[in-house]
């Protein structure tokens, strides 16, 4: 049976299969890190981890009924046979997982330049491959783990070769009769005069260029934070206390796009001073005097 850590009556949902499994540390190991309870599929953290098989570090040891028994030696009586059937010990011309080598008239055979589909690459499983991990196989989205990652384009790692008929091909050179004509509708490359998201600047007789000493946009003022809303003063509600988190200060993943847009009418803009002509002045009532209980 298996081991458990003696905190009552746990099910025993893996004692066949996995009995040999640690003990008692079981349930508070990481689900998908390397040191998962049942590991069945790699992911990226197996990079520099034995492949599957006896020797394996997770893997039981097999037991005298297991059919994943090593092989026996050659005065065995189960030895197997030499013949198409023997799984164990790959003849020549298979590979590792027992699969038939492609031939030359094989429509799986690669082509030397393309992505070899039958190549073991650290991390990818045929069958199990992660759906997100580093190394999935038609990556569109990215993740955590592609900090230092090319962006999508033509020199990632990964990606096809743009064919003859791609979209997305390499710009051609000089002398090519595809090159985009000079105008403003050339998206690839920007001109001078344009940013890296291909708006034009503004000009001097531009209604959108900021003028000095408004809220301008690009260079905020003194007394403003990144974001350009005013800093709490110190009759505010809303100034962060020590240790809380601040509510205005940006952090990954707030955009400018998303927060109240600075107005007359804005919810939480900053209250007036005690001085100040804005100020809602409330009346002063007449103070009742004390008459006695009745």
């Amino acid at each position: 049976m298996a081991q458990f850590s003696g905190k009552g009556k746990e099910r025993c949902i893996y004692d066949s299969k996995h009995r040999h499994r640690p003990g008692p540390d079981r349930k508070h190991r990481p689900r998908l890190g390397p040191d998962r309870k049942h590991r069945h599929r790699p992911g990226p953290d197996r990079k520099h981890r034995p492949r599957l098989g006896p020797d394996s570090k997770h893997r039981p040891r097999p037991g005298p009924d297991s059919k994943h028994r090593p092989r026996p030696g050659p005065d065995s009586k189960h030895r197997p046979r030499p013949g198409p059937d023997r799984k164990h010990r790959p003849r020549p011309g298979q590979d590792r997982k027992h699969r038939h080598r492609p031939g030359p008239d094989s429509k799986h055979r690669p082509r030397p330049g393309q992505d070899r589909k039958h190549r073991h690459r650290p991390g990818q499983d045929r069958k199990h491959r992660p759906r997100l991990g580093p190394d999935r196989k038609h990556r569109h989205r990215p993740g955590p783990d592609r900090k230092h990652r090319p962006r999508l384009g033509p020199d990632r790692k990964h990606r096809h070769r743009p064919g003859p008929d791609s979209k997305h091909r390499p710009r051609p050179g000089p002398d090519s009769k595809h090159r985009p004509r000079p105008g403003p509708d050339r998206k690839h490359r920007p001109r001078p005069g344009q940013d890296s998201k291909h708006r034009p600047r503004p000009g001097p007789d531009s209604k959108h260029r900021p003028r000095p000493g408004q809220d301008s946009k690009h260079r905020p003022r003194p007394g403003q934070d990144r974001k350009h809303r005013h800093r709490p003063g110190p009759d505010s509600k809303h100034r962060p206390r020590p240790g809380q988190d601040r509510k205005h200060r940006h952090r990954p993943g707030q955009d400018s796009k998303h927060r109240s847009r600075p107005g007359p009418d804005r919810k939480h803009r900053p209250r007036p001073g005690p001085d100040s002509q804005d100020r809602v002045k409330v009346p002063a009532l007449p103070r009742r005097r004390f008459h006695g209980f009745h």
